[in-house]
């Protein structure tokens, strides 16, 4: 058997490999949840600065009245 054929016959079996599909789908997984995990800490930290300059502002506001 030549080697084009191996690796055509490789290929063809790939569509059909539960493991190495179950694999490609915990990989994507992982990398979705890890985003999503920086998403939620990007959008945390930045309402908390907006909660804080509105304090700081609401602060000054009253203090010149």
């Amino acid at each position: 058997m030549s080697k084009s054929s191996r690796e055509e016959g490789s290929w063809l079996d790939d569509a059909f490999d539960e493991n190495k599909a179950k694999a490609e789908l915990e990989r994507a997984q992982g990398g979705s949840t890890k985003a999503a995990g920086c998403g939620c800490v990007v959008v945390v930290t930045a309402l908390i600065c907006l909660l804080v300059f509105t304090l700081v502002s609401g602060v000054g506001i009253l203090s010149s009245l």
